[in-house]
């Protein structure tokens, strides 16, 4: 394929890595009814991090505008696979102390950017 008579021009990418994931001051309430009164218990506070495979896609159009500098717009698409974090096993301070600790998994969660700005080379 010839771009030479293009005003633009295209670009394609992608790539495999690792992701490093920490989520901060996760809280989680549950709020209920003891003996008529409403009551909110906190089951998991903490940190949780994970490590995970990460997947990446990109397109884009650049257009040169002067020797160095370039105009360009692009797509992302960033993947991340089996997310998984683990908040805390300890009792929590509510009253009645609860057993805490709480977990989420994704089993695919997914970023989509777009990004247009100037690029400048040296």
């Amino acid at each position: 394929i010839k771009f030479e008579d293009l005003p633009v021009t295209p670009y394609f990418g992608g790539g495999v890595g690792v992701v490093f994931m920490t989520a901060l001051n996760h809280k989680m309430d549950v709020n209920g009814v003891v003996a008529g009164t409403p009551t909110t218990y906190t089951t998991s506070t903490g940190t949780g991090q994970n490590t995970s495979l990460a997947l990446q896609a990109i397109v884009g159009l650049e257009r040169k505008v002067y020797e160095n500098l370039t105009l360009f717009i692009e797509y992302k698409f960033l993947a991340f696979l089996d997310v998984k974090f683990a908040y805390g096993d300890e009792p929590t301070t509510s009253i009645p102390p609860v057993a805490g600790g709480s977990n989420s998994q994704n089993d695919f969660m997914a970023n989509q950017i777009l990004s247009a700005g100037v690029k400048w080379s040296f």
